[in-house]
């Protein structure tokens, strides 16, 4: 069911002709769904609100709750259902030297909650961050920083068992964690799924 375009700067031109072709060739209506899940960031400014803008609007079009997902909660649940392990750490570049960082452990068969809170730091305070966790056995590593520089940085205090540089969202892993939310009791309005600028605490618990 995977779509995606080529052209650029074209996402809100082709993201609902797209979203379209899936429901015909699914032969489902937008109102035939539980729910619909949107990647709210961090990354693109544009991007994000796009992406969260037609969300909120199919919500409030057809009556249906919006999951918001972070990014690097998608990217740890992505690596997790690779490699196997429990614990996963997610830093991307953002401006300058800073990082958005999150930590996370894998909860059986469901998607992932935070172990360290979703913010922007340099690589020293993430290490300062990751030694305040009780240490797990072995660590997976999703993100665009170059090994050498993890192991200098990070390696002294955590122990990284599987590097993922450059990982890619998968589907399963993000329809895991919309699946996650859903399940949850509450209401999940379209009001309430913003962007996410890792500017506040995120929970996946």
């Amino acid at each position: 069911m995977l779509r995606q375009t080529e052209q650029k700067k074209q996402a809100a031109q082709k993201v609902l002709p797209l979203i379209d072709e899936i429901l015909i060739e699914e032969q489902l209506k937008l109102s035939d769904l539980a729910g619909i899940g949107v990647v709210s960031g961090p990354g693109s400014f544009t991007g994000m609100r796009i992406g969260v803008a037609i969300a909120q609007g199919l919500g409030f079009a057809n009556q249906l709750p919006v999951i918001p997902v972070s990014t690097l909660a998608a990217l740890a649940s992505t690596a997790a259902l690779e490699s196997g392990l429990e614990s996963h750490l997610v830093c991307v570049k953002a401006r300058d030297e800073e990082l958005y960082f999150g930590a996370y452990r894998v909860l059986s068969g469901v998607g992932v909650e935070l172990l360290a809170e979703e913010r922007v730091l340099n690589i020293e305070e993430a290490a300062k961050a990751l030694s305040a966790l009780a240490g797990p056995a072995g660590w997976g590593f999703v993100g665009d920083l170059e090994r050498k520089t993890v192991e200098e940085k990070l390696g002294s205090v955590i122990h990284i068992q599987n590097f993922r540089p450059d990982l890619a969202i998968s589907q399963r892993a993000f329809g895991l964690l919309v699946t996650q939310e859903l399940s949850k009791s509450g209401e999940h309005p379209p009001a309430r799924a913003l962007p996410n600028y890792v500017k506040e605490q995120m929970q996946y618990n």
